[in-house]
């Protein structure tokens, strides 16, 4: 009894407030590189438990896409020298500044020196493969920004690899779903 009564605004609450907070965790997995909370998995368990309409799943999903490329842009921003200083940001947020040196840290050289190897080999196709592949996702940024590859074709291939990588997890959340229900 208590369940149902609770259910309704439960969900509620999910469909109100996980959309947003996806966007940010999405925008933050593109900036950082080795994370506590796996957005991916959230989105999943968004997808499944929320059940959103079409339109606010498309909606939600390209949000998420837009601000997974523009962490992953940020990230790349950082670390090519060549790149504009848009409104000063780099002297306004000093952590700007040290995401370089963070970011090598937290990668370590076997996971930079695999990424470095095929982005050197295949350019925009690995960044797009890369993208899409747990645990090198964010790396991409890296060599991309530090080789001054081209913006544009840096963004192009890391928002068709996030829109493949989300296209896959809302097809995870729908067939988590028909198991759930195969099961029931």
């Amino acid at each position: 009894m208590i369940s149902t009564v609770l259910a309704g605004p439960v969900l509620e609450t999910v469909l109100t407030v996980g959309g947003p907070l996806l966007v940010i965790l999405f925008y933050l997995e593109g900036l950082l590189v080795g994370k506590l909370v796996q957005p991916p998995a959230i989105f999943v368990a968004y997808v499944a438990i929320a059940l959103p309409s079409r339109v606010l799943l498309v909606g939600v999903s390209l949000a998420c896409v837009v601000a997974w490329t523009l962490g992953q842009w940020t990230l790349y921003w950082s670390f090519n020298d060549q790149s504009p200083d848009y409104f000063g940001l780099r002297e306004r947020f000093p952590i700007l500044r040290e995401l370089p040196e963070r970011a090598e840290r937290q990668i370590g050289q076997q996971r930079l020196t695999f990424v470095e190897d095929l982005f050197a080999h295949y350019g925009a196709p690995a960044i797009c493969f890369l993208t899409m592949v747990p645990g090198v996702r964010g790396v991409t940024a890296v060599p991309a920004g530090l080789s001054t590859y081209p913006r544009e074709k840096f963004l192009a291939a890391t928002l068709v690899g996030n829109t493949v990588f989300v296209g896959l997890l809302v097809g995870i959340a729908y067939g988590l779903l028909d198991v759930v229900g195969f099961i029931w």
